[in-house]
């Protein structure tokens, strides 16, 4: 009999990952279920023992860690399907968000707690998710389940991984001030999206299945990670020193009304910059060097266990 799998991030939370593979393992003692605790060394195992457990027909497979272990295990997912795997017999996907930021988990209204989280998985309620593809001129394709953000966005990525006084959330709003700093820079992109198109200077773009970024940032209010369609926001160049105030704006989710930001929804998104556009993919860096991305929704869903 196949049982199903928790592949715990050790590392995720910047600790929290490690504390959190007993309370799992009690959790599913207490409710009679067994399963099986495999623990990451590295990078590219949650992808690799997702394929595998695939292959094998487990009932469902659930991550502990943040939006990069989520990540992973879609792509471990996707890629088995992808190589014949048949929809029908896929595994549910699940999560115990114990991460910095659990943007991913928040589109489920996910508990951080993990007796609850697990209990979640344990109840087997679904919610059909959407799955999105990234591919650019300098990296391998990757799947992904919240978002990509390109520009300052990436580059706060970048800035929070320099922050070690800090755990979880708290290490985005400095990372963000550190970025207002030194980052200011708007290439000139061409974006296409589905049939429509615009050249402009853009400090930021956000090609989002979910809604929120960096734990407090709503990138595109009211996004649905099930409706087939990314959300979009484009926030064109922007005087220093209206930048600061800006932020306000992303946290309550207001900023759709500024004048300098537009919004949109979409299948498929081009982007073709003047200069390299740093990026990253689910809260992990993806490239500092593409120059050309293409985003595609995937014609398929992935049972979510919520």
């Amino acid at each position: 009999m196949t049982v199903p799998v928790v592949i715990v991030n050790p590392i995720a939370g910047r600790g929290r990952g490690a504390a959190s593979k007993e309370e799992i393992a009690r959790a599913f003692q207490q409710a009679g279920q067994p399963v099986e605790i495999l623990v990451t060394n590295q990078p590219g195992d949650a992808v690799k023992w997702a394929y595998e457990a695939a292959q094998r027909g487990v009932p469902f497979i659930a991550g502990a860690g943040g939006d990069g272990t989520a990540n992973e295990i879609m792509n471990g997912l996707s890629r088995w399907l992808r190589n014949g795997g048949d929809p029908g017999t896929m595994p549910r996907f699940g999560m115990i968000p114990v991460g910095t930021g659990n943007d991913f988990g928040y589109n489920f209204g996910l508990p951080h707690e993990v007796p609850a989280a697990c209990q979640r998985l344990l109840d087997g309620r679904v919610r059909w998710m959407d799955v999105g593809l990234v591919e650019s001129d300098t990296e391998p394709p990757l799947f992904f389940v919240n978002g990509v953000g390109l520009g300052f966005d990436a580059v706060v990525n970048i800035e929070s991984r320099k922050i070690r006084y800090l755990r979880g959330a708290a290490v985005y709003l400095p990372a963000v001030l550190m970025t207002l700093l030194f980052y200011y820079r708007s290439p000139l992109v061409k974006v296409t999206y589905d049939d429509q198109s615009f050249e402009d200077h853009l400090m930021m773009i956000s090609v989002m299945n979910g809604e929120r970024f960096g734990a407090v940032f709503h990138m595109t209010p009211g996004s649905r990670i099930d409706d087939g369609l990314f959300s979009l926001c484009f926030v064109r160049k922007l005087p220093r020193h209206s930048m600061l105030p800006m932020v306000p704006r992303f946290i309550r989710g207001t900023h759709p009304k500024h004048p300098r930001i537009m919004m949109a929804k979409a299948q498929k998104v081009t982007l073709e910059s003047s200069e390299p556009l740093p990026s990253h993919v689910d809260g992990e860096i993806y490239s500092v060097r593409a120059r050309r991305y293409t985003f595609t929704i995937m014609p398929w869903k992935v049972p979510m266990l919520c």
